[in-house]
């Protein structure tokens, strides 16, 4: 919860590196967690960092984090 509001805060203030370190922390915490995997993906592909969003999305997959559906969309966001 804790990196949950810090997260949200850092996103707030625009401080992008600050918020995908602490989306990162969240998911080694927690890696089963959609929120922390969702949020760790979205400032991914904010970034533009498709190749280390890719993996992201396939190791949130394997954990069940996003379900199969919502990956394959998102599977095919990152192939355009």
């Amino acid at each position: 919860l804790g990196l949950r509001g810090l997260l949200a805060e850092a996103r707030q203030r625009g401080d992008h590196d600050l918020a995908l370190q602490l989306a990162r922390r969240a998911s080694a915490l927690r890696p089963a967690s959609p929120v922390a995997a969702e949020a760790e993906l979205r400032l991914l592909l904010e970034a533009g960092n498709w190749p280390a969003a890719r993996e992201r999305l396939e190791q949130a997959v394997a954990r069940k984090a996003v379900s199969k559906p919502a990956a394959a969309l998102l599977r095919a966001k990152l192939d355009l």
